[in-house]
């Protein structure tokens, strides 16, 4: 299980490994630290790093995630692969921390499908793999499936 402090936004986690071999490993993991009482937009980026601790939320509210379109081009960037020839089933995980005080609701953007755990309680985690499960390589046709566990 992964540790994180306040007074650092970098920590170890090894937690997860190869499942195939278009899962984007990662072994560090650079927590975004979002502290807002309102709701908040996530960037493709923010997810790619691995980790957002989530503060701030003293009544429920519902956090979006990036479009299908901003993760392929962040995933494209990142390894150095052209999007339109980035493989179906590439995947990558992420976990939102809640150490805020009430739920977050994750709301799905375009072209992404949620599937399993759309709620963080108070005080809990989730961890989320997205998966590219269509990949045209023209716009707007890519789409990602979110898994949400805990």
């Amino acid at each position: 299980m992964a540790t994180f402090s306040a007074d650092t936004s970098t920590f170890d986690h090894t937690e997860f490994s190869t499942y195939s071999s278009n899962i984007i490993n990662k072994k560090n993991i650079t927590m975004v630290v979002k502290d807002s009482a309102t709701a908040i937009q996530y960037t493709a980026s923010e997810i790619m790093n691995g980790g957002i601790f989530r503060t701030g939320n003293s009544s429920q509210v519902l956090d979006s995630l990036p479009s299908a379109s901003d993760i392929r081009t962040e995933m494209a960037a990142r390894s150095g692969i052209a999007a339109n020839s980035l493989e179906v089933s590439t995947s990558f995980d992420f976990t939102i921390y809640n150490n805020g005080s009430n739920a977050i609701n994750l709301v799905n953007s375009s072209n992404l499908t949620i599937y399993g755990r759309t709620i963080v309680a108070a005080g809990r985690s989730t961890k989320i793999r997205v998966v590219l499960s269509n990949n045209f390589g023209l716009v707007q046709c890519e789409a990602y499936v979110l898994y949400g566990h805990r």
